[in-house]
């Protein structure tokens, strides 16, 4: 089976990954976890948006590692993933 964990570190977010910890699920169960790093269109100048998107990629990494900490006592080979494509919703 396999699980993805979508997380923005939000309370709920929280609260859905020690949920998944609770859920009866085989312990052979793949599981990824997600962030999105949105970086807004901007006319900023291109050294600008590199930062935004560097700071918005760190941001989603550390959400992204708390979330497989977590889940890591029950799954310890869960993987972690941030992505700067898309909208988080």
């Amino acid at each position: 089976m396999r699980v993805l964990v979508a997380t923005d570190g939000s309370p709920d977010a929280k609260a859905a990954v020690k949920w998944l910890l609770r859920f009866p699920l085989p312990r052979a169960t793949e599981v990824l976890v997600l962030a999105v790093a949105p970086v807004p269109h901007s006319p900023l100048d291109p050294e600008a948006m590199r930062e935004m998107r560097e700071g918005s990629r760190a941001r989603a990494r550390r959400v992204c590692e708390r979330a497989r900490a977590a889940l890591a006592a029950r799954w310890p080979d869960a993987v972690t993933r941030v992505t700067d494509r898309g909208d988080p919703r």
